[in-house]
């Protein structure tokens, strides 16, 4: 731990670590000139290779719903 999973890049050019840490799923966000910014616990657990967009502060994933097919959900990214 921690092992990254996944690396984003958003509009504003942060760039949006995934990785497992030993209470789950977190997000690191660094800014463009390497400070780290933020971690964030997932909001949901995301799953590996799906789609994450960050656009106009909102968070966008793929994630399964109750019936285990793929729906995208919009997170609002407040300070």
């Amino acid at each position: 731990y921690p092992r990254v999973e996944e690396i984003d890049i958003d509009d504003k050019g942060r760039i949006w670590v995934r990785r497992r840490t030993a209470t789950g799923l977190a997000l690191a966000v660094w800014s463009r000139n390497g400070v780290q910014i933020a971690m964030i616990d997932a909001p949901t657990p995301f799953q590996k290779n799906r789609p994450l967009l960050i656009r106009d502060e909102k968070l966008y994933v793929v994630v399964p719903d109750a019936d285990g097919v793929p729906a995208v959900v919009r997170y609002r990214i407040t300070r």
